[in-house]
C-alpha cells in the first residue's frame, strides 16, 4: 500500500525570507500539487497560474477569511497512477491497473483508501489516525450498521 502515513505524508518546507515568517508551521494536509500555485501567488503572478493546484497562502499568512470557501482545502486527495511507459514508444503507456490501492482522501484524522478498479479483490482501507496513528483498525465495515452516524 503506497498510501500509509510513512509513504504519504511527507513534511513540505517553504522558504521565502522577508515574506513567509520564519517559523511557521501549517498544521493542515496539504498537497504536492499546490506548490505551483502557492509559489505563484507569493510572488504575484497568479495570471500565469493554469494548474489544477489552489495557493496554501491563505494557511501559511493565517488568513482565514482569505480561504477558497468554494474549495475544501482541509481535504488532501492523491491518485497513485501505476501505469508505466512502453519500452517501444515512450509517448505511450502501459494501461494495465494492478491491485493496490491507488486513491487517498485525508480530512481531519480520517484517511480513506480505495481501489480503482472495481472488481479488486483489495479491501479498500479507512482509518482514525488519532485513534490509530499505526494504520492498524480498518473502519470500513467495522460499523457498517452505523454509517448513518
Amino acid at each position: 500500500n503506497n498510501f500509509y502515513e510513512e509513504s504519504s505524508r511527507v513534511p513540505l518546507l517553504l522558504s521565502f525570507p522577508g515574506v513567509i515568517k520564519e517559523n511557521t508551521v501549517v498544521e493542515e494536509s496539504v498537497s504536492h500539487l499546490d506548490i505551483f500555485s502557492t509559489i505563484l501567488d507569493f510572488i504575484g503572478a497568479n495570471e500565469l497560474d493554469n494548474s489544477d493546484g489552489k495557493s496554501l497562502r491563505p494557511f501559511v499568512d493565517r488568513k482565514d477569511d482569505q480561504v477558497n470557501r468554494d474549495y475544501d482545502q482541509t481535504a488532501a486527495f492523491a491518485e497513485w497512477d501505476f501505469r508505466k511507459p512502453l519500452l517501444a514508444n515512450t509517448s505511450a503507456l502501459e494501461r494495465t491497473i494492478d491491485e493496490r490501492p491507488s486513491f487517498m482522501v485525508r480530512k481531519g484524522p480520517y484517511k480513506l483508501m480505495m481501489q480503482k478498479l472495481a472488481d479488486s479483490n483489495e479491501m479498500d482501507m479507512m482509518f482514525d489516525l488519532n485513534q490509530d496513528p499505526f494504520e492498524v483498525n480498518n473502519l470500513l465495515g467495522k460499523y457498517s450498521m452505523d454509517a448513518d452516524e
